[in-house]
């Protein structure tokens, strides 16, 4: 005659209960690793027309962080990202930081690590070559989000890169569904290479 109905609600929602961790596992390493867009650009191409930025920021001032610049990374907004910044610094050759700062605070920050680089997380070997550098994890503080920063960074950055690093290819990625994203890295004329 079969089960109750009763019994088995009580019994299905016994399994969905157990088997929720996995899903999120699963959706965690499945689903959400495979819309990234792996893009690469040779900064000796030169750029046509360099994207303008439409804010003036006289008061923002751009550099390289050094592993004693570590005080940025401890204020509310940047807390998340102050034991990476420590560890990397320490434990990870040719890393450093492209950080904006105003006021004595960090607003925006753009890491990046010369040559290979494998990232736990995404279970990948991200591999710009010796000659070049592989960006990643690049954020603004919210309420300096819409103002340019990123443009700012790579107008900064793109031109003395190879005097500051020695470099002279830049590897990064995007998620696909990123339109502002996307149309960033076009504009600098970064070539996809394959999708992750």
């Amino acid at each position: 005659r079969g089960f109750s109905p009763l019994l088995q609600h009580r019994v299905m929602s016994r399994i969905r209960k157990y088997l929720r961790p996995f899903k999120r596992w699963f959706r965690h390493f499945i689903y959400r690793r495979w819309d990234l867009i792996i893009s690469m650009r040779n900064n000796e191409d030169p750029l046509v027309k360099i994207p303008r930025v439409r804010f003036q920021l006289d008061e923002l001032t751009i550099g390289l962080s050094k592993p004693e610049d570590e005080h940025y990374f401890r204020t509310p907004v940047w807390q998340h990202t102050h034991a990476k910044f420590v560890d990397r610094s320490k434990n990870l050759p040719g890393y450093t930081v492209l950080m904006g700062i105003v006021e004595g605070k960090l607003v925006s920050q753009g890491p990046f690590v010369k040559g290979a680089y494998y990232d736990k997380g995404m279970r990948h070997l991200f591999d710009p070559g010796d000659d070049g550098i592989y960006w990643f994890e690049g954020e603004t503080a919210p309420e300096w989000r819409s103002r340019g920063m990123a443009l700012i960074g790579m107008n900064w950055l793109f031109p003395q890169m190879k005097e500051l690093t020695g470099c002279t290819k830049i590897m990064t990625y995007y998620r696909m569904d990123n339109r502002a994203s996307r149309r960033l890295h076009d504009r600098y004329a970064f070539i996809p290479q394959y999708r992750l």
